[in-house]
């Protein structure tokens, strides 16, 4: 059997951090999306991946705007959006 160590400090040092979101994406509302992104950590990566992916189907230099958007029938239900010009896609 086969013991690995992970030193768990240089695995979080590696992730994105939050901040580096407003440098990929535009926020609408930003207050409510920087709210958003704080109680759900682990979107910051996905955002991060789904930026290049965005890039590649839209074009590299497409703008993307991030959105926290609430479900008119469900209150308490909100989700974070991505938009482009041509479409919107959501996370959470």
């Amino acid at each position: 059997m086969t013991i690995q160590i992970v030193d768990t400090a240089s695995v979080f040092q590696k992730a994105p951090k939050p901040e580096a979101l407003e440098k990929l994406y535009t926020y609408r509302r930003p207050m409510e999306v920087k709210g958003f992104i704080k109680a759900y950590p682990f979107l910051v990566p996905l955002l991060v991946e789904a930026h290049d992916k965005i890039g590649e189907y839209f074009g590299p230099q497409s703008e993307v705007v991030l959105e926290v958007v609430t479900d008119p029938e469900a209150d308490d239900e909100r989700e974070l959006f991505a938009f482009t010009g041509q479409d919107g896609f959501g996370f959470g």
